[in-house]
């Protein structure tokens, strides 16, 4: 059954990409296309190829060396499986760009130096590390789980790594803060914020124009006199700063989630992080769409399921006991991701 569900992956995959190859990497199953270990699979990989990670929990550290794709299952898959694809720590070395790297969970990505057009999407994971002369780069639809999710370094300020450049941090959630943003031309938009324990801002940098729009701060205070805030909502503690450079800013305002606890801090896929059609964050957006993860636009999900390749939701197989030479009838379920 496991290589039925495989090999019906390997033909939506092919038939939904047509660009560079696909290597996979899978300890459930075998052949010529597959490699048992990641570095195998980054070893024979050309620039532009991608890379899938079957869904099988492991926490071994990976290291890109090349400017690929390495894309999961996702952390929650809803299907009929629900292995999630789960590493340990991922590594990028210096001088590496071009990287997108989506619908994993691990606990840390750790940039080299120099890199450049690197994308993280739709992980779930701890702490991203900054390194120098990192630009051009997004981290979007994450779900960070650590106390300094993404961090670039302690004080004094000027030990902090350069070169930093045009960050965009859109429509994560994080029970945790960003410590520490050098550079410049930096975009934290349509995030949200949690947790009582953390200042959602910390350290240095934050210097304007770092643009810091439509944010829910739920709990999580966000301290720091730099940056241009813009339609954010704080909420609890009162005072929560979002009255900084900029406008149109509600403080101590409940955004009225769905369904999310008062004080929460940790993350639920229980929850629900969309906003009440009468939340006064409702299409009160810089762009007239929603304030928090469920504005802007980027796709959101909760599954990690990557964009682009459909999903195998159930595969039932009709007759398990056929003759020689006959033919065996499956009934598959797919759908885009969710």
């Amino acid at each position: 059954m496991k290589q039925f569900r495989f090999i019906l992956f390997l033909l939506f995959l092919n038939l939904c990409t047509s660009q560079a190859s696909i290597l996979i990497v899978s300890n459930i199953s075998s052949g010529a296309s597959v490699y048992s270990a990641f570095d195998s699979a980054m070893a024979a990989a050309n620039t532009g190829d991608t890379i899938y990670l079957q869904a099988i929990p492991s926490n071994i550290d990976i290291t890109i060396k090349k400017g690929i794709t390495v894309i999961g299952r996702g952390y929650a898959p809803d299907v009929q499986n629900q292995i999630p694809t789960q590493l340990g720590n991922i590594f990028l070395d210096a001088g590496v760009s071009n990287v997108t790297v989506s619908g994993i969970k691990f606990n840390m990505f750790q940039f080299g130096s120099n890199n450049n057009f690197v994308h993280l999407s739709r992980c779930f994971l701890n702490v991203v590390y900054l390194a120098s002369y990192v630009t051009n780069s997004s981290i979007s639809n994450c779900i960070f789980t650590g106390g300094n999710s993404i961090y670039a370094g302690t004080t004094p300020c000027n030990s902090l790594p350069v070169g930093i450049a045009s960050l965009s941090i859109m429509n994560n959630i994080f029970y945790g803060n960003i410590y520490s943003l050098p550079g410049n031309n930096h975009t934290i938009k349509n995030n949200l914020f949690f947790g009582s324990l953390f200042y959602a801002f910390a350290g240095c940098g934050f210097d304007s124009p770092t643009l810091v729009q439509n944010n829910i701060f739920y709990g999580a205070d966000p301290i720091q006199p730099l940056g241009i805030f813009q339609n954010n909502i704080g909420f609890s503690p009162p005072g929560s700063g979002v009255s900084n450079l900029g406008g149109s800013n509600l403080d101590s305002i409940n955004p009225m989630f769905v369904n999310v606890p008062l004080n929460s801090t940790s993350f639920s896929f229980a929850n629900d992080y969309h906003l009440q059609s009468n939340s006064p964050g409702h299409n009160a957006g810089t762009d007239g769409t929603d304030i928090g993860i469920y504005g802007g636009n980027i796709e959101v999900n909760l599954t990690g399921e990557p964009l682009g390749i459909p999903v195998i939701r159930k595969m039932d197989v009709q007759n398990f006991n056929v003759p020689a030479n006959s033919t065996i009838n499956v009934h598959v379920k797919s759908t885009n991701p969710r």
